[in-house]
Order: structure tokens, then sequence, then C-alpha cells
């Protein structure tokens, strides 16, 4: 191995060509790589999404092109296509963690009896295969524990103690100790009750404490309850029993199955790395780099399976902590600041902003204060340049004062009025909120102001444009009869029928009804030739081959709702709506 290679950290905030860091790094170990050691470098770049992942080959494929019209003279042509013969070879990998992991345990899962010819599947289910083995196993074996849990309980409590035993290895139910430590601490918050000032100062100074809410833990330590470890413990160990048992049964189940979901192939390679770590030094001798984008969105999960892979040797992590928020989906905002005090010495910061304007980087860099989060330098460029003069500003007010909450609007009021005088149109002033009760107040309070206030979080979910016109199509495969669904999807841009078209046909269909069973049937045939009424009849199609779900997600990608709904709303809020409903 060359000295070519190290591990490096870079941190790169929103608008700082990370994308375009990480393709000059692979073109360039491709050509520097191959130069020192006559072969081509065994690549995995690791990506977070599939769009992530397209994005960056289609990137990578410009740069071979343009690097193919670099070359002139003749005996240069040879080598011009060596970086575009690489990108479709086996030897470079672009895929998300899921593809990487779905690869390693196809190659080498059968190692531990799974089933090499599985697939993935998104809707398959946990549940459901829980409820196919219910009978024998709890019905037959514990039925004793349904007179203490009801069955979704038991349900969720074994396919939890599933996924934590893959996950940590051997865990366990509360023990004696642990009801012992469960009394101390009820009664260490029922004294600090009594006084009043040292229960707040407790909850102060810890700050892991801080999400949580103190009044309902008053009353939780107020109960008059007695936690009697020789009441339970029986029926701990009785659960710790059944979870051993299902979990050997559960997890046979699962590698026999010929489906797993996105979940398995992460637990499954974590169990498969505990049960034969030497699989790992055979599979990461299989790579000579990685690229892990994205990486402050990695669970802890993901880590130890990427740090069993590589060691973390000759790896490049890209990503801002700043950027952390899929939290919610089981990211550990904590794992870019371990990796960052793992290798000091090679660290790389992205500051250059290339995107925002001026005066949103002036805005950010004086919001984000916090060591977490990258201070902006702005680009050379002159038309960025041109008003650097700032026209954002954040305003603050404690909820439960309401004189406080009215200075604030006045402030805003005066503030909006300030920046109308200096020529700002009120098309570029922007009120944002994170709750929409606040927007409603202010817009409210603004109107009363006679300034245009106009609301754009007014529509909930429900309501939603793009929303409803899904609905409209949803409905109309499982009714399509139903004639007024039908003139509302109709009039949708997706399957639009100009509305005099629609007018007439209304009427033709009214007078002579007797000759149609619906108004499908009656716009199946004047319309029969049409783009939306093929489209239309091969959705009920699938609807009968597929069910209802899979045809109504295929019909969104079919019909467009799904890419229009981000050319849109790039913010992609719109297409999480459709995701959404589908859930």
């Amino acid at each position: 191995m060359s000295e070519l290679l190290k591990s490096l950290l870079i941190r790169a905030g929103a608008g700082t060509g990370k994308t375009e860091t990480l393709i000059k790094s692979v073109y360039e170990i491709f050509h520097k790589f191959t130069l020192l050691n006559d072969r081509e470098p065994r690549l995995i770049v690791c990506t977070f999404t599939r769009k992530a992942s397209q994005e960056l080959k289609e990137r990578l494929l410009k740069l071979a092109l343009k690097e193919i019209e670099s070359f002139s003279q003749e005996s240069d042509l040879q080598k011009a296509p060596a970086f575009l013969n690489y990108l479709q070879s086996s030897f470079l990998q672009v895929s998300t963690i899921d593809g990487i992991l779905n690869r390693f345990l196809k190659k080498y899962g059968s190692v531990i009896g799974l089933n090499p010819d599985f697939e993935i599947s998104y809707s398959a289910s946990n549940e459901e295969l829980f409820d196919s083995l219910a009978e024998k196993f709890i019905y037959d074996k514990y039925f004793s524990l349904l007179q203490k849990f009801p069955y979704p309980v038991l349900k969720d409590i074994f396919l939890s103690y599933f996924k934590n035993r893959l996950k940590y290895g051997n865990i366990s139910f509360y023990d004696k100790d642990d009801f012992e430590d469960f009394k101390q601490e009820k009664n260490m918050i029922s004294s600090l009750i009594e006084s009043k000032s040292s229960f707040d100062s407790f909850f102060k100074e810890n700050s892991e404490l801080q999400f949580l809410d103190s009044e309902k833990i008053k009353k939780w330590a107020q109960q008059d309850e007695s936690f009697c470890s020789e009441e339970f413990m029986p029926v701990f160990e009785k659960l710790k029993e059944a979870g051993e048992d299902f979990f050997s049964i559960f997890l046979e189940k699962k590698k026999t199955s010929s489906i797993l979901d996105v979940e398995d192939l992460l637990l499954f390679s974590h169990h498969l790395l505990q049960q034969q770590p030497c699989i790992a030094n055979t599979f990461s001798k299989e790579w000579d780099y990685w690229f892990i984008d994205e990486y402050q969105d990695t669970s802890w999960l993901q880590e130890q399976i990427i740090e069993q892979l590589t060691k973390f040797e000759n790896v490049i992590c890209v990503g801002d902590p700043g950027q952390s928020i899929y939290a919610f989906r089981g990211a550990d905002p904590q794992v870019f600041s371990r990796r960052e005090k793992n290798i000091k010495e090679s660290i790389t910061q992205l500051e250059i902003n290339y995107r925002s304007s001026a005066q949103l980087i002036g805005f950010y860099n004086d919001f984000f204060n916090k060591e977490t989060f990258i201070k902006f330098k702005i680009s050379v460029d002159k038309k960025r340049l041109s008003s650097v003069k700032p026209y954002l500003s954040f305003f603050t007010y404690n909820k439960q004062e309401e004189e406080c909450q009215k200075i604030v609007f006045q402030t805003l009021y005066h503030y909006i009025q300030k920046l109308r005088n200096q020529g700002v149109d009120y098309g570029r002033i922007a009120v944002l909120s994170s709750k929409n009760e606040d927007i409603f107040k202010t817009a409210n309070y603004l109107r009363s102001k006679k300034l245009p206030a106009i609301l754009y979080s007014s529509n909930n979910f429900s309501q939603n444009r793009l929303v409803l016109d899904s609905v409209f199509l949803l409905k109309f495969l499982i009714n399509p009869y139903d004639d007024v669904n039908l003139k509302a999807l109709l009039r949708s841009p997706y399957f639009k029928l100009v509305d005099q078209d629609l007018a007439d046909s209304s009427y033709q269909y009214n007078s002579n009804k007797k000759n149609f069973l619906s108004f499908w049937s009656f716009i199946k045939e004047k319309y029969k030739e049409s783009l939306f009424v093929k489209q239309l009849k091969s959705f009920l199609d699938n609807y009968k081959k597929l069910g209802l779900f899979e045809s109504f997600k295929q019909a969104l990608f079919d019909s467009a709702l799904m890419d229009l709904s981000y050319w849109q709303d790039p913010t992609s809020s719109s297409t999480a709506n459709l995701w959404k409903l589908l859930d």
C-alpha cells in the first residue's frame, strides 16, 4: 500500500462544495493510486440516500467525459477512457450503507445460516411474522404471561428484545439490584420535592434531564406505590426465559426466510461480525479505501459496523454536525465528535459557502455561535458581495408573559417598516417560526397594523393540495364509479381535462345516463385514445394484480406526482408529504 492513502475527516457545511470535494478525491486517488501501485484502487463510496448515490455517479461520469475531451493528441487517446472504464467496473462501488451491507450479507451471511438468496422488502413486517409464530410460542408455552400483559404489549416486548439482543449482545430485564436503585431514586426525588429550590436546581444542574417534564416527575414521585422486587421478579424472570426462547426461534425463522427488511441488514451484519470477527478482516482487504458521506447522520449501530469493517484505516468521512437532523431515525449526533477526537491530525474544514447570499451567511454566523457549527466565509464573488447589509434578525420572547410577546410584535412591526423605508419590497420579507400557533398570532398582529401578511403554513397535512390530489387518485383506485371524486381527479394537473371539456362531458353524460353505468364509463369511451384515460386504466389493472398499497405507490410514480412534487418544492417537504401519506 502506498503512502498516498490516509484517514481523513472533512467538516463540510451546506453549500461549501462537499460533493465536488468527494468527486475530486475519487478522481485524484484513482490516478495517483494507479500510477504508484500499477493497478486500479478498490473504492467504496457510501452515501446517505439513493438519490445522492445517483447524483454522485452522474457527476463522476461528467468528469470522465470532460477528461476525455481534454486529450487532444492521438497518443493520449488510449489513456483517455481509463477513468470512464473505471466508473463502470466492480472496483468502484457507489452505494448507500444498505446497498453495501446487502452485498456483504449475500457474500458472507451463509456463515451464520442466512439464506443467500434473500430479497429486501420495504413492506416486510416483523409483526406479521410474530403473529404467525404466536400460536405455538405464546398460547402453548407462555400463556401465563398473557395474564400479566395484553397481547400487543407482549408483541412489542419480544420484538424489541430480539432487536436489542442482536444489537447489544446479552441483555436482561430488571433484577433485584435494579429495583433497589429504582426505589432509591424515587426516594431521593421525593426528598428534593420538599424543597422546591433544591428540586429546580437538580434539574438545571443535570443537562441530561432537560428534556423531561419536571411536573410529571413530581407526580410520579409523590404516588404512594410500593415497589416490591419479590412481587415483580418472577414475572421478569419468566419474560427473560421467554425472551431468549423467542430470540432463538425468531432468529432462525429470519435466517431461513427469503425476505429481510432494511433494519435486518444492519442487525444481521452486526450479528455476523460479532459471531465471526475474522470476516471483517477478509472484507476490509477487498477494498483500498472508503468514502463515507453525511457522516453526521450515521447511527451508533452503523458506526460499529463501519469500524469493524474498516478499522477506520484509509477512510474519508465527510459531514457537518450542524446538519444532523435524523436523530429521530437513529442517527447519533455524537458520532462526528468521536471521529474528530480520534483523528485530530487529519481534519479538513470547508469554510467557504458558494451557495447562499452574504446576508444569509452573516445571519447564520451571528446566530449559530456554538463550536458545533461551522463559521462560513463568503466566496469572492462581486455579485454576492455587492450588498452585505444584513436583513435578517432574530426575535425571542417568553410565551408565558403576554406583555413580552406584545413588545416583540411591536419591535417586529417597526423593523419591517424600517426595511420598507430602505426600499425593501414586502415580497422579500419573511417571518419564520417553529410553530403554527406563533405564526398565526404574528400574522394577526401585523394585519391589525394594515400590513399584507400572507400565511404559508395555514394548510395542515390533510389540506395540502398535493395530498388532496393524491387522495383523489387513491379513492379512484378503490372506487372508480365515484363520479364526484373522478371529476375532482380530472381537474388536478396530473390527469388534466380542460374545465370546459369536463363541463361538456358532464352535461352529455347526464343527458345520456341510461347508456352508461357511471361517469367513468362515459369518460373511458369518449377519451379512449387520451393518455390520461390509458394511465387510469393501467392503474386499475395494477390494483387487481398488486393490491391497493403497491398499485397506489406505483401510480404516484407513473403519474409523475412524486417527481413533480420535488420540482414544485425543492425543499422536499411536498415529497415528504406523499411518503407520509403512503406510511
